[in-house]
Parts: C-alpha cells; sequence; structure tokens
C-alpha cells in the first residue's frame, strides 16, 4: 500500500470526497494512508498528495499534543472529541475536533488510526475572546470600589463582593448564603427586599440609605436590579465623600452669598448702630440732667425743677425707645445673615414659606435697593415642606442673581418682585423675576449646570443656580426659568405643601397667678452679658452670675440646686455642651435645668449635640420678655 494507500471501494470514496469533515487513515508512526481533499484543504495543502508526504506528527503545533492523543487512543482504542490545535502549511494555526478509533489485527496489535475532524478553529477564537472579556470584566469588576451582591430568588446571596466597602459588611465567605437581614442593618435590609420586589416588575430602584453612628454619619447610593429568573443584583456605593462635597459647596455658596452681601448687610448694622450710640449718649446726658435737677430740688427745696425733670425723663425714655428699636433691627440683620451663614441640617418638615421668604427679603434688600424697587406680592400661603435654612438658601441666592443682572443707579427705572401663592394644583409657587439684561438662549438651557455661570470671572462660582435645583428636589420642588435677552429673568420654584404644622415645643400654659421665683445661676464668660442677664431676671428670681462653668459644677457638688442654669455654649475654658456633659454624668436630677444662651455655634458636632438633647436654646440677643418666659417656664417645670 503506498503512502496515500489503496483508495476505498468507489462508492465509500465519493462519499468521502464530498464530505464537509476531514476524513484520514495513519499509520501507528504517523504516516498518511488516506486523506480526503476535505482535509487537505483545512490544512493548506493543495493537494492530497501533497498532504500525504507529511507525517501527522509535524501538524502539532505542540507535540506533547501528539503524546496525549496517541496514549488515549492506545488506553480506550479511540477518542472522542479530542480538540488540538495544529500548524497550517503557512505556519497559521487551526483548531480541530478529533475522533477516531485504532484498527487492529487479528492478533491485537495496532495496524492503523482511522478518524475525522472538524474545523473549530471559531469556536475556539470566540471562547479565548469570552475568557479575555471575562477577564478584563472582572478585572473591572475588582477595581470598582463598590460592593456587589447577587441574590437569588429565594432572597439568598449567591456572590458577593465588597470592594472597598469590607469594613460595613460581614467578610464576603459569610455573605454567600446569607439573607437581606443577615448582611444590611435592619432599615437597609428591609427597603432592598422590597427595591427587588419593585424591580421585578419594573426597572432598577434607586435607595438612598444613612447610617448614623455615635460620632460620624455614612451615606450610601444603594441601586437594586431584577436579574433573570427572579433574583436580585443590589450594588451599594460609599456616597459619604460626595455627600460631603456637595454640603461643602453649599457652604461655599452661602459664603459667597455672604461675601456679596457684606456691604449692603455693614450698612444695615451700621445705620442702626448709629442711632443706638447717639440715643444712648442723648439718654445718658438726660438720665444725668434728672440727678442733677433732683439733687438741686433737695438742696434747695424747690418745686419749679420737678416740671424740667418729668420732661427730661420724657425725652430719656423716647430716646431709649428709638435704642431698642433700632437694636432690634440689627438683631434681625444679624440673625438673618446667621441663617445664610450657618450650615444647615437636613431635617425637613413643615415650613412657613412667608418667614423664609421675608428673612431671605431682609438679608438681600439692601443689595437690590440701588438697583431696583422691591416689589413684594406675597398672599397669605399654607405651609410647604422643606428645611427653612435650605429654602432661605434657595431665595437668597435668586434674589441675589436677580439684584446682579440690574446695573447699579437706575433704581427708579427697574423692579425685582417676588410672588407667591398658592397653586390650582395645590403647590406653592414663587417667582422672582427681574426686569434685567436677561439670559441668551444658548445659556438658558445650560443654567442650572454645575459652573456655568453668565457672570464675569471672579463674580461667580457657577454652582449657585445647581445648588438650588439639589435642594429643591430633595424636598419635592422644582424649579423653571424663563428668559430672553433684553427682557429680564423669571425663576419659579414649586413647592409641595405640607399636611399638618409640626408641633411647637411644649410649654406651660399662661395663667394669670404669680410667678414662682427661683433659683437661677447665669454663666457667661463676657461679664457685661452676665451683667445685663442678671439685671432682667434679678427682681423676679435669685440669681447667682458667673464667668465660670466650673465654679457651678463646684456648688453642685457641695449640694446646691438650682431651678435654671443658664449656660452660655461657646466659652474659651469649658464649654456649655462640656458643662451638660459633666452635669449629666454626675448630677442627671440637673441636667434638665440647664438653658442655652448662645451667640452662636461654631462646630457641627456643638449643633448636632444640641439639636439631640430636649434643653431650651434661646439666641442671643434676648430680649427681657422673652427671657423671663422661658426662665418662668423652667422653673414651674422644675418645680412639678
Amino acid at each position: 500500500m503506498t503512502a496515500a494507500g489503496p483508495a476505498p471501494p468507489g462508492a465509500e470514496v465519493e462519499v468521502l470526497r464530498h464530505l464537509p469533515v476531514g476524513v484520514y487513515r495513519t499509520t501507528p508512526d504517523g504516516g498518511f494512508l488516506y486523506a480526503n481533499a476535505e482535509l487537505a484543504a483545512m490544512l493548506g495543502y493543495g493537494s492530497v498528495a501533497e498532504l500525504s508526504a507529511v507525517n501527522t506528527r509535524d501538524l502539532y503545533a505542540d507535540p506533547a499534543d501528539r503524546v496525549r492523543w496517541q496514549s488515549a487512543i492506545t488506553a480506550d482504542g479511540r477518542v472522542t472529541d479530542f480538540d488540538v490545535e495544529k500548524r497550517r502549511r503557512d505556519g497559521t494555526s487551526i483548531w480541530l475536533r478529533d475522533n477516531a478509533r485504532a484498527v487492529r489485527d487479528a492478533s491485537g496489535a495496532v495496524v492503523s488510526y482511522e478518524g475525522a475532524v472538524i474545523d473549530v478553529t471559531r469556536q475556539h477564537q470566540a471562547e479565548r475572546e469570552l475568557r479575555a472579556s471575562e477577564a478584563r470584566f472582572r478585572a473591572l469588576v475588582e477595581a470598582i470600589p463598590d460592593a456587589i451582591f447577587l441574590f437569588g430568588p429565594d432572597r439568598l446571596c449567591q456572590e458577593a463582593r465588597l470592594g472597598g466597602l469590607a469594613r460595613s459588611f460581614p467578610p464576603a465567605v459569610r455573605c454567600v448564603g446569607a439573607s437581606f437581614e443577615a448582611i444590611f442593618d435592619d432599615e437597609l435590609a428591609k427597603l432592598c427586599r422590597a427595591a427587588a420586589d419593585t424591580a421585578r416588575d419594573g426597572g432598577p430602584v434607586a435607595i438612598e440609605h444613612v447610617t448614623k453612628g455615635p460620632h460620624v454619619e455614612a451615606f450610601f447610593d444603594v441601586c437594586v436590579t431584577a436579574t433573570e429568573g427572579g433574583g436580585a443584583l443590589v450594588l451599594v456605593r460609599d456616597a459619604t465623600s460626595a455627600r460631603r462635597f456637595r454640603e461643602w459647596m453649599v457652604r461655599s455658596e452661602r459664603l459667597a452669598s455672604v461675601g456679596s452681601l457684606a456691604t449692603g448687610v455693614a450698612h444695615e448694622i451700621n445705620n442702626p448702630l448709629t442711632a443706638v450710640l447717639g440715643s444712648t449718649d442723648f439718654a445718658r446726658e438726660l438720665v444725668v440732667q434728672c440727678r442733677v435737677d433732683a439733687e438741686d430740688r433737695v438742696a434747695r427745696h424747690e418745686p419749679a425743677f420737678d416740671q424740667r425733670a418729668k420732661d427730661a425723663l420724657v425725652r430719656a425714655e423716647e430716646a431709649l425707645d428709638e435704642v431698642l428699636q433700632a437694636a432690634s433691627r440689627i438683631a434681625d440683620t444679624v440673625r438673618s445673615l446667621k441663617s445664610v451663614a450657618e450650615p444647615a441640617g437636613e431635617e425637613q418638615s413643615s415650613v412657613v414659606l412667608e418667614a423664609v421668604l421675608e428673612t431671605a427679603i431682609r438679608v438681600v434688600k439692601n443689595h437690590i435697593r440701588h438697583r431696583a424697587e422691591l416689589v413684594r406680592q406675597i398672599e397669605r400661603l399654607p405651609p410647604v415642606w422643606g428645611n427653612a435654612t435650605r429654602l432661605e438658601d434657595v431665595f437668597v441666592g435668586l434674589l441675589v442673581n436677580a439684584a446682579e443682572a440690574i446695573e447699579p443707579g437706575r433704581a427708579d427705572q427697574n423692579e425685582v418682585r417676588v410672588s407667591a401663592r398658592e397653586g390650582a394644583d395645590g403647590r406653592v409657587v414663587v417667582e422672582v423675576s427681574d426686569t434685567g439684561a436677561g439670559i441668551a438662549n444658548a445659556d438658558v438651557e445650560r443654567i442650572f449646570d454645575p459652573f456655568f455661570t453668565t457672570k464675569s470671572p471672579g463674580r461667580g462660582t457657577g454652582m449657585g443656580l445647581a445648588v438650588c435645583r439639589s435642594i429643591l428636589s430633595s424636598v419635592g420642588g422644582e424649579i423653571q426659568v424663563a428668559s430672553a435677552p433684553g427682557q429680564g429673568t423669571t425663576f419659579t420654584v414649586h413647592l409641595l405643601s405640607a399636611k399638618t404644622a409640626p408641633a411647637p415645643r411644649p410649654t406651660l400654659p399662661a395663667t394669670s397667678r404669680r410667678r414662682s421665683r427661683g433659683r437661677v445661676a447665669v454663666i457667661d464668660d463676657e461679664a457685661l452679658v452676665g451683667s445685663a442677664l442678671e439685671r432682667m431676671l434679678k427682681n423676679e428670681h435669685e440669681v447667682t452670675v458667673t464667668q465660670s462653668a466650673q465654679s457651678v459644677i463646684d456648688a453642685l457638688d457641695r449640694g446646691e440646686r438650682f431651678d435654671v442654669i443658664l449656660c452660655d455654649v461657646m466659652m474659651p475654658v469649658l464649654t456649655g455642651v462640656a458643662f451638660h456633659q459633666i452635669v449629666t454624668a454626675r448630677y442627671p436630677d440637673q441636667a434638665p435645668a440647664i438653658m442655652f444662651i448662645s451667640g452662636g455655634v461654631f462646630t457641627d458636632d456643638m449643633r448636632r449635640y444640641l439639636a439631640q438633647i430636649p434643653n431650651v436654646t434661646l439666641e442671643k440677643p434676648v430680649l427681657p420678655g422673652t427671657l423671663l418666659r422661658a426662665v418662668a417656664e423652667q422653673v414651674e417645670r422644675a418645680r412639678v
């Protein structure tokens, strides 16, 4: 038999010649006994004769594969679906799937191998690309700092990858097989379970979640997506940095607003302050004159001085009334400025929108008065849902923008209008409009984009309107703009109406009976403030004044007790918060007696602490009537 061997019978040859598979018969040492044209074409040879001159061992890309193939066929007498890489005539690779058997003689010795192969190169390329894609995907997933959890239809975790959140969840090996409740905290587990059911019927469900520890808060964005078969994919992203950045941007916008309003605020303070100084000095001279007149009258026994003294006292009373009015204006201005500059919490409740608008107008009115006339059209409004300080941020920003759209010097020809009404859909609608330069049509669509501004360099961060929209979105509100060059601009804000107003802080009902005289300790590091508080209180209470919180702690150590401890918050040695913590630990019965009085809190920790305790906080400057009423109520509570 030649290298190609004698051909099989005619019918068989014809069939093999046209099969779309490579057919071969070889000797045990690799020589070809037969090969069809399809096999020659697969391997890149021009004819069967060319292929027959090649030993099959030379066709293997890896000689070890020939050893494995021969070992398998020797042991089992056949090979099935044996995939092997071979070299074509031009040196390129081809993957063949081989099915072959050993042909034996009467004594059982192998005399030849015969088999058939098919080209599976594309399949192997696809598998190789799939493995590469899986590797890239796995590398991508491993690089993501988010935590990823795959839950089955039974709501048990099938796979977990914790990324950068390993400290927030149980180890990944413990997550597998666990339920939502075993992996997440109670609130998030409940939300994820509900979201998984919702995602199964609709699209992905997004969740904002916050976990609160004793000293820190962590924020998470969670996305729940349904998977085939009723499972759920839960992706958890640490949003703390993003939330902190957003808060920083909001605070930056507040400070930018405060900076742009500084000149106007100084004007608002200096005008009434001039009245305070002038009227106080005048009243002092009148009182001195009354004293001199009284001394002269006593010395001379002359009644003619009575009318002169009476007139002087009347004028002194009028002057002091003006002092109080001017001081109240200063207090209102400072209080409004503080509400803009201080950070706001995230708490949402029922808000009296008229008060929010009036505060914003008070802060910005001097900024407006040199540019335009301010027009109010504020109807009686229902309470709205939101955060009062954050809403003040929105309207201060809109009013500042309205003012700065108008050049100074033509106030009688321009107008900034604030209108507010209840809309037909039950929402509250506020419009802030101006007769300024307007916004170019190309810029209107981008006006709410972060860092986009139409102001000249140095006059804006480009975050003001983006922050406004973010604040309004967080309380279910909306904002739109309508503007055209030369025709002014109108911003329209829609706010949800609150169904019920928040309950006020409970106080004792007013009664006509005589107030109880209490024992009051006043702690304030400013001696002038302590003296003023003592003058306000001493006619109705027994008052002890000190500049040191430690002296009150010492008094409590000696067994003394107070009905009210009026304590400043910010003090250089022992703060009001530290004092409250010490008293709470040592003398818990006296902790409710502490009433804070504050001119401003400088740290976020202190703000959170004061918000979490039930003690009353009075803001400086406090009017005598307000102080006496609050102290009297506290005394009554202490005596119950």
